[in-house]
């Protein structure tokens, strides 16, 4: 993850702590995947506009993300927009 903390993140360290042993947290990847605010289910449509030579003269998109009951960060699908080079407004 490059941002955020998870419940399993502070619990593991805790445990760690006061049994005073080495533990570590393992998972596959598709459990990270949909137990992160990575993993959200989101649509994207995207429309291009180019020109003969293949240049993208125009782009639009649309983000529909569920970002569940209780999300950590609610910023990915502006992230995404951001990432396509479209305006978040």
């Amino acid at each position: 993850m490059k941002f955020g903390t998870y419940p399993e993140d502070v619990t593991v360290a805790a445990l760690a702590r006061l049994r005073r042993v080495p533990l570590r947290w393992i998972e596959s990847r598709v459990e990270h995947m949909t137990g992160t605010t990575h993993g959200r289910a989101q649509m994207t449509d995207l429309e291009a506009a180019v020109d003969a030579d293949g240049r993208i003269t125009g782009l639009r998109m649309h983000v529909v993300a569920d970002i569940g009951a209780y999300p950590i960060f609610t910023f990915i699908p502006d992230l995404t927009l951001m990432m396509g080079g479209a305006s978040t407004r």
